[in-house]
């Protein structure tokens, strides 16, 4: 029996969906999945949707409560793995994380003096500690890093 069909029959609480990519969407308990899609690779996708579906990763915070998200799906994923006689290979786990580490660290450098900075509060401000200056990014997190700043904007002081 395939993985998607196992899954099914287990978590009938959620939906799942045959599209061109995977996702969890919290809104509707559902898990897109790309049907077309094969091999092992594949099937840890799928897992790690299936464990933000599990944690009830409905929303995220902050920049970083959504790198920490994804820590937390791929740990899940690897116990599910487990279930489904399957292991994950770190090395994929990492080159996904690391996808939202360094999107966490483009919109965390500052633009005037690029150093890493905090974000100040739970929409896309941010603060430099060593300039003061601060900034605002895009709340999509699918988007280029773009940095709003304006001349009206002035470091904290």
């Amino acid at each position: 029996m395939a993985l998607i069909d196992r899954l099914i029959k287990d978590y009938p609480e959620l939906t799942f969906i045959s599209d061109a990519s995977f996702r969890w969407s919290p809104a509707n308990q559902q898990i897109s999945y790309n049907a077309r899609a094969s091999g092992k690779t594949s099937d840890w996708a799928l897992l790690h949707e299936v464990a933000h579906a599990l944690l009830s990763h409905n929303h995220f915070s902050s920049d970083f409560s959504l790198v920490r998200q994804e820590v937390d799906a791929w740990a899940k994923a690897r116990i599910l793995a487990a279930k489904y006689n399957q292991e994950i290979a770190s090395d994929y786990i990492e080159d996904c994380l690391d996808s939202y580490r360094n999107w966490l660290y483009r919109r965390s450098s500052c633009p005037r003096c690029t150093s890493a900075s905090l974000q100040i509060d739970n929409s896309a401000s941010y603060l430099c500690h060593n300039c003061n200056f601060s900034w605002q990014v895009s709340r999509e997190r699918f988007c280029r890093p773009y940095r709003r700043t304006s001349k009206t904007t002035q470091p904290i002081t």
